[in-house]
């Protein structure tokens, strides 16, 4: 068996012996749309109107099975609510009204500074027009004047099945675009941004007097930091930051569950001295849940120039198996990223 192998072998041999039991995110460009998905599987696609009169057109939706898709619609240049309370926006397809909104049919959102339509009918009728369409023109009329921008549809289609494949609803019949049969099931996927999100049955490890997170936890670093709470493929992962440390990195737990079982702590496997080892907690974790990589990254300073970088594979069964582990003591090299740190894992490179 190759190095590589033996590792995983024995990582799998560790599992049993632990507890049984940055915000990242993947996306795509395609022609004029772009498209990101957080590690809690809540999507975005937008299309920016750099140099318009308008900011990001967007529509998101999150990974809940029975979540719907919102339209988000940029506020126009000098746009006060106070001041034009009657402002009306028009959607057209290929020189074709689809939707007239007034302000009133929209919910404004203070932190983003946009409107929000969450009407899943009327989000429906835009939707499969822009499927078919090779142009957008968005325009707004009020006191604030009239304003409008074009966009073209090109890679909007492709965007969307690319939503479909992140959030598994591809073949589904909860697609946007890659509709099936299938029916949707499993819990739901999300990120952790509250006390609420984190799954009840491990909620006392950050909140109860004496938990293992409890001393460091911050409940109002959860939305700074975004933890997950995912499933893919029958499997359940959280993802929840726990140890501070420090002004360069964050740390996080991991648990693992499956559909129908309950959600235990997981250990991240390591190697240390050139024998298997494992860590309860790593800093600054990404996940990208098309791949199923996993990275950490313990930063020795601001810039990331230096420290210990992992890479491991979530495995079908829902192991995590090392795939590499870099470092670097050099804090004034060259700043090639942590991927190009010399290689402690596997030894000599790869097999």
């Amino acid at each position: 068996m190759n190095p590589r192998g033996l590792f995983a072998a024995a990582c799998l041999l560790f599992a049993p012996l632990v507890p049984a039991g940055v915000q990242a995110w993947t996306g795509k460009d395609i022609d004029k749309w772009s498209t990101s998905c957080t590690s809690g599987l809540t999507c975005s696609l937008r299309y920016e109107n750099f140099y318009e009169q308008f900011g990001a057109f967007e529509f998101r939706r999150s990974g809940a099975l029975s979540s719907d898709v919102e339209l988000w619609l940029p506020k126009p240049q000098g746009f006060s609510r106070n001041l034009d309370p009657g402002g009306v926006f028009r959607l057209a397809v290929d020189g074709k009204e689809v939707l007239r909104l007034s302000l009133q049919q929209l919910k404004f959102d203070v932190e983003w500074g946009k409107f929000v339509l969450t009407d899943r009918a009327s989000v429906q009728i835009l939707l499969e027009a822009l499927k078919t369409g090779a142009a957008l023109q968005l325009s707004y009329e009020g006191v604030t004047g009239k304003f409008s921008t074009d966009m073209n549809l090109a890679g909007f289609r492709g965007s969307l099945f690319f939503i479909d494949d992140v959030q598994g609803r591809r073949g589904r019949n909860d697609a946007l675009l890659a509709v099936g049969q299938a029916v949707p099931e499993g819990p739901d996927s999300k990120d952790i941004e509250s006390i609420d999100d984190i799954p009840a049955s491990i909620r006392a490890d950050f909140t109860a007097p004496g938990g293992s997170c409890t001393e460091s936890f911050a409940a109002d670093d959860l939305k700074r930091y975004n933890g997950f709470d995912i499933s893919i493929s029958g499997i359940r992962l959280v993802l929840v930051p726990c140890a501070d440390g420090g002004a360069h990195n964050q740390g996080y737990v991991l648990y693992r569950g499956y559909y129908s079982g309950t959600l235990s702590r997981i250990s991240f496997p390591d190697i240390a001295e050139g024998k298997p080892s494992v860590s309860e907690v790593e800093y600054n974790v990404d996940f990208d849940p098309v791949t199923r990589i996993m990275t950490a990254f313990l930063k020795d300073n601001s810039m990331g120039a230096c420290g210990v970088w992992h890479k491991w594979e979530l495995t079908l069964e829902g192991h995590l198996v090392l795939l590499e582990k870099r470092s670097s003591e050099d804090c004034d090299g060259g700043y090639g990223g942590p991927e190009s740190f010399p290689l402690e894992w596997p030894v000599g490179g790869r097999p």
